[in-house]
């Protein structure tokens, strides 16, 4: 669930949850970082991440997402935003 500025809160089945504050971001274009939150986090749940993992690996694809001024960043992948939530890279 996006908290907005305040961050996310993502929890599982199992009763795992975890709320996260949004990183500092120096923001340049807003325009798709909750659909790059999202997706980050459908990605994360696929992978098997723990709602905790999942939820900085989201935050950290968003981040990646506003703080590039295009619409589109083409450093947005998988292993930066693994890199920037500092979780190990999962294929």
């Amino acid at each position: 669930i996006s908290l907005s500025g305040d961050g996310l809160y993502a929890a599982d089945r199992q009763g795992h949850s975890v709320r996260l504050p949004c990183p500092k971001v120096q923001v340049a274009n807003a325009t798709g970082g909750g659909d790059a939150m999202m997706a980050a986090l459908v990605a994360a749940y696929l992978d098997g991440r723990s709602p905790s993992e999942a939820g900085r690996f989201a935050l950290a694809a968003s981040a990646l997402t506003v703080e590039y001024e295009e619409t589109i960043n083409p450093n947005l992948t998988r292993q930066a935003a693994e890199k920037r939530a500092g979780l190990p890279h999962k294929e």
